[in-house]
């Protein structure tokens, strides 16, 4: 009989720790999520295709969290959506929250699906635990509904000796919580991380000069606070360039990742980042003759930065030892948390063979353009 009482007392308490764990919420939003994740059993036949692809669907959820409404991003990939839609319009979703009033929402959801593999993945900003895997994706479902964090604008030049020789596989960096009023202007800020303390000083000067845009809710601005990381990367010359607001395509990768605002702790602070200047092409040598078109590579980056493939579309042996052998050479920055400590990364690559003299890079968790540096 004691035992019985203590299961139950285990019970208890395991069932209200699952209830207090609160879903994650911007500025009074919270995404819907789903409520379990049933077996997929498709209806119909895996459309034929040669590489692994992630694709982005767009779900209508309704204030009871049922699904609506689904479509792809590209309706050119309509066949994938005929495959998953009887099992993703069957499933059940904690609906949308606004002031803790349930409302329709739209959700996007990364499917990730292999060929010969008749079972996708699916990734969503919030799953059924209440967690934020991927930040970016987060952010991108709270813009589907009309919540939109605050935009950094511009960020003056900043000084640095740090060389290629003092990397250590890892960068410093330092992160700061601002705090913004309803017009973007800066009117308090703390140190959250300083991860290179001889610097710290000219930081703070400078974010007296930087250029922020407020957050808005359903198009009306508001106040908050935010997190503002600011990386010294070795490839780069110092003083930096003034970082300005400018359209992803015409910013470097470096660019992109050394002036960072971050609306709150949720995923990771960092993803990986490959450390090579052309990070977005390699020489193709007489590679192009052997295959035209596109692979897709998994890639486990371990807290050294090193590179294990992990998962890779199926070519002749030839080919993927070559380019086995370029990608594990790579080196990478490996991914950091919001206590600033290295975790182990997984992401996947595009690599495209076309008749140019360059092999093209696309890394997939990055959302990069293929860019030229």
């Amino acid at each position: 009989m004691g035992r019985i009482f203590l299961l139950a007392a285990i019970l208890l308490i395991m069932a209200t720790s699952v209830g207090a764990v609160e879903r994650p919420a911007l500025y009074g939003f919270s995404l819907p999520c789903p409520v379990d994740t049933p077996y997929f059993a498709p209806e119909t036949e895996m459309v034929q295709f040669d590489h692994r692809r992630t694709l982005l669907l767009l779900l209508d959820i309704d204030e009871n969290g049922a699904v609506s409404g689904m479509q792809l991003e590209d309706e050119a990939d309509s066949a994938f959506a005929r495959y998953v839609q009887p099992y993703v319009t069957a499933r059940t979703f904690h609906p949308a929250l606004f002031d803790s009033v349930a409302v329709p929402s739209r959700l996007p959801v990364l499917l990730r699906i292999t060929p010969k593999v008749k079972r996708p993945v699916f990734l969503f900003p919030v799953d059924a635990n209440y967690t934020v895997g991927d930040l970016d994706l987060y952010q991108q479902g709270m813009a589907l509904n009309d919540i939109e964090p605050p935009r950094l604008e511009y960020f003056p030049s900043y000084f640095s000796t740090i060389t290629r020789g003092d990397s250590l596989g890892r960068y410093p960096y330092m992160l700061f919580k601002v705090r913004l009023d309803s017009t973007g202007r800066l009117f308090d800020f703390e140190d959250e991380l300083i991860a290179e303390p001889k610097f710290a000083h000219q930081l703070r000067s400078a974010l007296l000069y930087a250029d922020f845009k407020p957050a808005t809710v359903k198009q009306q601005p508001i106040a908050t606070d935010a997190y503002l990381m600011i990386s010294f990367f070795p490839y780069i010359s110092y003083p930096s360039r003034r970082w300005l607001a400018t359209p992803e395509t015409e910013l470097s990768l470096i660019d992109r990742q050394r002036v960072r605002l971050l609306p709150t702790k949720a995923g990771l602070l960092a993803k990986a980042i490959p450390k090579r200047i052309n990070a977005f092409k390699v020489p193709s040598g007489n590679q192009r003759i052997w295959f035209r078109g596109k692979m897709c590579l998994g890639l486990a980056i371990d807290t050294l930065g090193q590179v294990g493939i992990r998962h890779s579309t199926i070519v002749r042996e030839p080919l993927y030892s070559f380019v086995r052998e370029m990608v594990e050479g790579w080196g990478f920055y490996p991914a950091l948390d919001f206590e600033g400590k290295i975790q182990p990364f997984y992401g996947e690559i595009m690599v495209e063979f076309d008749d140019s003299d360059f092999i093209r890079i696309s890394y997939l968790w990055l959302d990069s353009p293929f860019v030229r540096e």
